[in-house]
């Protein structure tokens, strides 16, 4: 049986008890109230008001509740308490009606000459409010913490006369941008031994030298790229990526600019070298093509994406240049993506030759533009939202949805709707961006 924890097992405790009964007290009887969840702490005295056992009296407390062993003797057993439990799980209005949930206490303990069968001195106690008797106790009387003793220094340390030594000598011209290992090596190599390595950075880090110690460049952080589309022809990205030749060691170089609204292939052309030239020439016939110039153009940090010629094309129409942070892949997601893409539908191992690799990158294109349905814009192809479709494919989807609800809807748990595409897509959303963990002083 467990013990509440407003019940302190102390011998005034059980000398106030003892007297109550004295005074006088009688076995209660069982409670037909409506018992209250609210009532808190648990129980409700209304139900659960407590009652004494009759045959403890000051007389008898010497050959009963004083006697080792002799709860044990009136506790009621299992079938009986199991009876008030359910009884009292419906009283109580549990929502959890579960007997294991319960545990069927006792509101005046045995211990104390609590009834052991008095519906009024027990209830269901729910298991997670209760605990073991002897957590109770350990926990009204504690144990006393020991004092802290200080550590007591090991008969081979260092004094501090020798420390300051040490430091001094790791601060020395010579070996102040060494590493401690370099210093202990040297120092050993000209017959001197100080102390071991692992003291040196002890000691080192205990004056708070533990950390570079030369001088090196500091880099400021770089600014998240924040961009967001709300229609095509707003935002482009482009990325150059490999493609196998015929043999080891030969690459092509595929140039991709995409539309990060439309996910639509805007441009996009094989060369055998990665060059500037060719990348300003793409994106300048990319724009024309396209009719629209785009408010904003993305790229990583690769050479021919920070080179003059495309910064300054770019600066001609006033368009607006956005590049990844140095060694941040995810600042330029859809590219990534749709290299992906590239590489797994019925990619060649090696391409023959760079006309080859350009018949492929074609062919690859108008099936991607105007037969693949993106997951990323509601299953549609990029060429329908590109060119403003999409609503009217749509309400086809739409009308195809409500005919098969129409004919079974106990196959649907509700009425069917198409994918929506997005209203905005963007690189490095600020509203789903992680905000940086405070930094410890």
């Amino acid at each position: 049986m467990r013990a509440r924890i407003r019940i302190a097992a102390t011998s005034s405790a059980l000398t106030l008890a003892v007297s109550t009964l004295i005074i006088g007290s009688t076995a209660g009887t069982a409670h037909a109230a409506t018992c209250s969840q609210a009532y808190l702490p648990l129980p409700d005295s209304k139900c659960t008001p407590g009652s004494y056992n009759p045959d403890v009296t000051q007389s008898t407390i010497n050959s009963t509740i004083c006697v080792s062993g002799w709860t044990a003797t009136v506790r009621p057993s299992t079938s009986y308490t199991n009876k008030l439990k359910a009884q009292g799980i419906i009283d109580y209005g549990y929502a959890d009606t579960s007997m294991s949930s319960y545990e069927e206490d006792m509101l005046v303990p045995l211990e104390l000459g609590g009834h052991p069968t008095d519906p009024a001195n027990l209830w269901p106690e729910p298991r997670a409010a209760a605990r073991a008797r002897a957590t109770h106790y350990r926990r009204i009387n504690p144990r006393p913490k020991p004092a802290p003793s200080p550590r007591p220094a090991p008969a081979s340390a260092l004094s501090p006369a020798e420390r300051a030594e040490i430091l001094a000598l790791l601060n020395r011209p010579e070996y102040a941008d060494l590493p401690p290992a370099q210093v202990w090596a040297r120092e050993l190599d000209a017959g001197n031994y100080w102390c071991s390595e692992r003291t040196m950075y002890r000691i080192l880090s205990a004056a708070g030298q533990n950390g570079e110690r030369r001088r090196q460049a500091t880099h400021p952080a770089r600014t998240i790229p924040e961009l967001v589309a709300t229609g095509p022809s707003q935002v482009f990205t482009w990325d150059i990526t490999k493609l196998p030749g015929p043999d080891k060691g030969i690459w092509y170089h595929a140039y991709v600019v995409i539309d990060i609204f439309s996910r639509y292939i805007v441009g996009h052309t094989v060369e055998r070298a990665e060059t500037a030239e060719r990348a300003e020439e793409l994106i300048r016939e990319t724009i024309e093509r396209n009719g629209i110039v785009p408010e904003t153009v993305h790229a990583d940090r690769g050479t021919s994406m920070t080179s003059k010629k495309v910064s300054q094309l770019l600066l001609d129409l006033g368009i607006t240049r956005s590049h990844s942070r140095p060694r941040v892949s995810n600042d330029n997601p859809y590219s990534e993506s749709q290299f992906r893409t590239t590489k797994y539908a019925d990619y060649p191992e090696r391409f023959d030759s760079l006309a080859h690799a350009r018949e492929w990158m074609d062919a690859f294109t108008t099936y991607y533009n105007h037969d693949h349905r993106h997951s990323g814009i509601g299953l549609h192809t990029p060429a329908s939202v590109h060119f403003g479709t999409s609503e009217e494919v749509r309400d086809q989807r739409d009308v195809a949805l409500a005919e098969a609800y129409e004919r079974h809807p106990e196959r649907f748990a509700r009425r069917p709707k198409p994918p929506e595409i997005p209203g905005q897509v963007w690189i490095n959303d600020p509203t789903k961006r992680r905000a940086p963990e405070p930094q410890g002083s």
